[in-house]
């Protein structure tokens, strides 16, 4: 990038470099083909514009120099984003993963400076850098030049024409992250049940009454079981007493 460009992009001002960046003539192009369009791709994807720049880059010659490697790093990072949405929303609030991906927009939402999410009856007060992460979600323009795969309101829209991403797609890209499904489930689902009755944790995470009372059983199990593995842990180092 040139100097005012970089400047800007390290600002963080990227639709203001994507504007000096446009402004370029015809000729400029012509001369300088590849500089103009992997930039202009970079710029799209560091403003979170990833549909944009991937439709961008399929109007371009498939031989065009950088575009290959421009193209798999807005994939990348337009992925990233997704995964860590999701994985945030298994990780804290042990949901499956077929009722993740069927999220649309409308339940995140937002009063003052608090993001919510809703996934039941309960709207969920959001840490701020999740709330922010799903709120960028949330408010993603749709594409503009690949209008028939609009997401259709969905918060991780899939591949196909208004459907959401699936939850095997999901999945692997998960694991691929490390973040393994049942586990972190599970665990998620014991840590809310520690804390919270089954008369707030069901309406709050979509379960069951029966399904809420299970894990809040299985909390109290699984604590009753550490306790009684350090009691014994204790007694067994106990020096012996006695002559």
């Amino acid at each position: 990038m040139t100097s005012p460009l970089h400047l800007l992009a390290e600002a963080g001002r990227f639709d203001d470099a994507l504007a000096i960046l446009d402004e370029r003539d015809a000729e400029y192009i012509d001369e300088h083909p590849s500089w103009f369009h992997t930039n202009r791709i970079g710029l799209l994807g560091e403003a979170g514009r990833y549909e944009e720049a991937l439709a961008y880059a399929a109007m371009l010659p498939t031989d065009l120099y950088g575009l290959t490697s421009s193209t798999a790093w807005i994939l990348e990072q337009s992925g990233r984003v997704e995964v860590r949405g999701a994985g945030s929303i298994l990780l804290l609030f042990g949901q499956h993963l077929t009722r993740i991906t069927a999220l649309t927009t409308r339940a995140v939402t937002t009063a003052g400076q608090d993001t919510f999410l809703t996934l039941d009856r309960i709207p969920i007060p959001l840490p701020a850098p999740l709330g922010g992460l799903l709120a960028d979600l949330a408010n993603r323009p749709p594409p503009t030049n690949w209008a028939a795969n609009t997401s259709r309101g969905w918060l991780f829209p899939g591949g196909r024409p208004g459907q959401h991403l699936s939850a095997i797609v999901l999945g692997r890209r998960l694991a691929a992250h490390q973040i393994p499904n049942r586990p972190a489930r599970a665990t998620a689902l014991v840590t809310l049940a520690q804390d919270l009755p089954p008369a707030v944790l069901g309406p709050m995470l979509g379960l069951h009454p029966v399904t809420a009372a299970h894990w809040r059983r299985r909390a109290a199990t699984d604590w009753t079981a550490y306790l009684l593995a350090r009691q014994r842990g204790l007694a067994d180092r106990r020096p012996p007493t006695g002559p």
